[in-house]
């Protein structure tokens, strides 16, 4: 349910889209990213487990040529690719519920390099910053425990369109 609203928000800004999937886990994000027209994901995790599901699950989808797994902690990760980071049209985070300052530290890594959109999926309790680096908060809904906060480049949507999608 979470995933689908996700895709629901982001639209047709999924088609065509240069993807980073960070904390990437199974891969779903990503992997749902291409099924609804994306042109590549990066999937970053640092857990051998996960990085073997993302393989294994591009494979059955016959995806890998669009997918490049790369192992690494992801606010590292973030900090060394700041320039493909800031190339990217979406970065997905979906971080393990840790420490709320965890999250912070990856978003503000990530919105350092300022790519189009980032969405975060994280617990409901934690409010992230409104204007993280070069970005700004357009929705934030939540699915009980689960909360969605997609933040955008600032002045890449016009006024309207932030107004129109702000909420939840």
């Amino acid at each position: 349910m979470v995933r689908e609203a996700i895709f629901n928000v982001l639209g047709d800004a999924v088609r065509h889209a240069s993807v980073v999937d960070l904390c990437a886990g199974s891969g779903a994000l990503g992997l749902e990213a291409l099924s609804r027209g994306a042109f590549h994901v990066v999937m970053v995790d640092h857990a051998l487990p996960a990085l073997a599901a993302i393989v294994q699950n591009a494979e059955k989808l016959n995806c890998q040529g669009a997918v490049v797994v790369q192992k690494g902690e992801c606010i590292r990760w973030a900090e060394q690719h700041q320039e493909l980071l800031a190339a990217t049209d979406i970065c997905f985070m979906d971080p393990p519920y840790r420490p709320d300052a965890y999250v912070a530290e990856l978003l503000l890594a990530v919105a350092t390099a300022a790519p189009l959109r980032i969405v975060v999926e994280h617990h409901s309790r934690l409010v992230l910053d409104q204007r993280p680096g070069m970005m700004e908060l357009v929705r934030n809904y939540r699915y009980g425990a689960t909360a969605v906060s997609i933040f955008a480049r600032q002045g890449t949507l016009p006024p309207a369109a932030r107004e129109a999608t702000h909420g939840g």
